[in-house]
């Protein structure tokens, strides 16, 4: 593992910050699963928070990773994202 340096942290900091923004842009669903999976619960448990069959949980996931993908691009390049929600983190 790398030292971290004081140029790592920052940038790792923004990088945060760049995702909770593209987080709060997103449909609210989608934003929720994504989370959801990142914070390791299973496709059972992600189904049964939202609401939806767990067959959709994979769809649903698929969706939100891609979108999420297009509007960090968006952002990181100082472009406007596409806004189709909003989230509070």
């Amino acid at each position: 593992m790398l030292p971290s340096t004081p140029d790592v942290q920052l940038q790792s900091l923004e990088q945060q910050a760049l995702a909770r923004r593209v987080l709060v842009r997103m449909r609210e669903r989608l934003a929720r699963v994504l989370i959801l999976r990142h914070s390791g619960l299973t496709f059972l448990e992600i189904a049964e928070i939202i609401g939806i069959n767990v067959s959709s949980v994979g769809t649903m996931l698929n969706r939100a990773e891609k979108d999420f993908e297009k509007n960090y691009l968006k952002l990181s390049k100082g472009e406007r994202p596409s806004v189709s929600g909003s989230l509070c983190i």
